[in-house]
């Protein structure tokens, strides 16, 4: 990444005040996933993700409007507010037939692993996924993405999801990847 940013961030310790609109509409995905995975799969409904949405966002909008927030602000606010429920008004019929078996058991949770002395692999995964097919239990990597332009072939194996699996000894990942193009 940048020079600049690295000194930023790591050197000085400068943090930005406000995350950019398209990462906390993703950051406020994951706190629904979250919510949503975290229950067992028979207690997963419409009216319990309706109510996780309503809980985060209303949860979450001052601190993304801050004081005084300008125009440009609250629209953004205002499209994740139009966005968000959309999406997941769908999502979990979509959902609950193909993951009946998936158990969340780490959500945001750092992974590290030292390859030798003083050099270290380090992971923060969206989540970690129990899959109980009978007998046997496989672990994922969980990861979400929210496209607004997602194509064929986006998401493929890359070092987020290596990086992952090698900390938390999974098998692979599991890419939950909601396009939100036609979303207005």
């Amino acid at each position: 990444r940048c020079k600049k940013s690295y000194y930023w961030k790591y050197i000085i310790k400068l943090e930005s005040i406000r995350k950019a609109p398209k990462l906390e509409l993703g950051l406020l995905a994951s706190k629904i996933f979250e919510e949503y995975y975290n229950q067992l799969p028979k207690d997963r409904n419409q009216t319990m993700l309706s109510n996780a949405v309503a809980n985060i966002l209303a949860s979450s909008e001052k601190k993304f409007l801050g004081e005084n927030p300008k125009e440009d602000i609250k629209d953004e606010w205002s499209k994740i507010c139009r966005i968000l429920p959309k999406i997941f008004s769908t999502y979990h019929n979509w959902a609950l037939p193909k993951d009946i078996n998936l158990k969340i058991i780490a959500v945001e949770k750092e992974y590290k692993i030292e390859l030798e002395k003083g050099i270290f692999l380090l992971a923060k995964p969206d989540a970690i996924a129990l899959q109980y097919p009978e007998d046997i239990i496989t672990k994922w990597v969980f990861e979400h993405k929210l496209r607004s332009n997602y194509k064929i072939g986006m998401f493929g194996i890359d070092y987020q999801s290596i990086g992952s699996c090698l900390v938390s000894e999974s098998i692979g990942t599991i890419y939950n990847v909601i396009d939100f193009k036609n979303l207005k």
